[in-house]
């Protein structure tokens, strides 16, 4: 008797096992591991990217890749291998090796900390948006224009949107923990090294580009900001960020820099190809080390960079395509200032680019 009880026991136990194996499903690439039991398995829409998620995990193809599993990887670098280029069919760059059409798959990687998806192709992101672990997200170079799946993305401290086709950026607005933001070089490309007038110099043309960074305003954590190459003309949203360190604002159509008056930890500015003839505001940015005010052709009067206490030796200061005089350049020389002009500039004191 005592036999049939342990054969019938080790019967049940077999069944119980090999059931719980049957009942192991295979999820859609869209489903959600959430809604399933944890030794479920996840699939990919994509097989180049359920690849690159395999190595990350150290599986083989042959190897389950569960919900379980697929929860423990903290950082994917799912990059092209390509070289980057710009968007929307510039020739800078050449395109990537592999698109990513349909990121499917990857909204179950709910343990990520750390991803890029830099040049893919990318133009739906719809899966990252329950991805709320991410603290450093880098799409730089993709054919996206809709950003809203990042709204909720609120633990993000580092994002990289740069290249992509983007004109309405309202769903950074609650992104309040971010410190690095980097989203220059949006709209459509509309030719190569093509003459800019109003610089006497040459650079990519973009439109359709961003207008609008009131978005911006609450973001006041962040020390590095980079907008250049926009359609920006009003830098009003930015007088709050007072915790910015560096700030490029090259490429855009503002004029008047009185909103920078406040930000005074900026230790790198770049003004490079505005409209700009007034620096007064930057009198007192004290702690700048590094200005660059290249291809502004009206600017003539720098008093404020004289008058500013803060610049001095070993400091910076860009003024290639201005209309600054000698006089002016070598009073900024005597600082201690490295005064960066042209070439063949006549000035005696000032440092000559190529």
């Amino acid at each position: 008797m005592k036999h049939l009880f342990t054969k019938l026991s080790l019967t049940a136990l077999s069944l119980a096992l090999c059931s719980g194996a049957w009942a192991q499903q295979v999820l859609r690439p869209a489903e959600l591991c959430r809604d399933h039991s944890a030794s479920d398995i996840v699939t990919f829409a994509d097989a180049v990217l359920e690849n690159e998620v395999r190595e990350a995990l150290s599986l083989g193809p042959q190897d389950k890749l569960t919900c379980a599993k697929a929860a423990e990887l903290t950082g994917l670098d799912a990059s092209g291998p390509g070289a980057r280029r710009s968007v929307s069919g510039s020739p800078e760059w050449q395109d990537p090796d592999h698109l990513f059409h349909d990121l499917s798959g990857i909204q179950n990687l709910t343990g990520l900390t750390d991803l890029a998806l830099r040049n893919r192709g990318l133009s739906d992101i719809g899966p990252l948006a329950g991805l709320t672990g991410l603290i450093n997200l880098n799409l730089h170079t993709n054919w996206i224009s809709d950003i809203s799946p990042l709204r909720g993305l609120t633990n993000l401290v580092r994002l990289r949107i740069a290249e992509n086709p983007l004109t309405d950026i309202s769903a950074l607005s609650g992104l309040t923990e971010l410190r690095v933001l980097r989203m220059h070089r949006h709209g459509d490309f509309i030719g190569g090294q093509v003459p800019r007038t109003h610089m006497g110099a040459t650079g990519l043309l973009f439109t359709n580009a961003v207008t609008d960074i009131s978005p911006l305003a609450n973001l006041t954590k962040l020390v590095d900001l980079n907008i250049h190459t926009q359609d920006i003309s009003d830098l009003t949203p930015l007088m709050g960020l007072t915790s910015l360190i560096e700030l490029r604002l090259a490429g855009n159509s503002f004029t008047d820099l009185g909103p920078l008056r406040g930000l005074i930890a900026l230790e790198y500015l770049e003004l490079t190809g505005n409209d700009i003839t007034d620096i007064t505001p930057l009198s007192g940015l004290t702690n700048l080390m590094a200005l660059d005010l290249r291809f502004n052709p009206e600017l003539t009067d720098i008093q404020a960079l004289l008058e500013n206490p803060g610049i001095g030796a070993g400091d910076i200061v860009e003024l290639r395509h201005t209309n600054v005089s000698c006089a002016d350049q070598a009073r900024l020389a005597e600082k201690g200032v490295e005064v960066r002009t042209e070439l063949f500039s006549s000035c005696a004191t000032a440092t000559r680019q190529r």
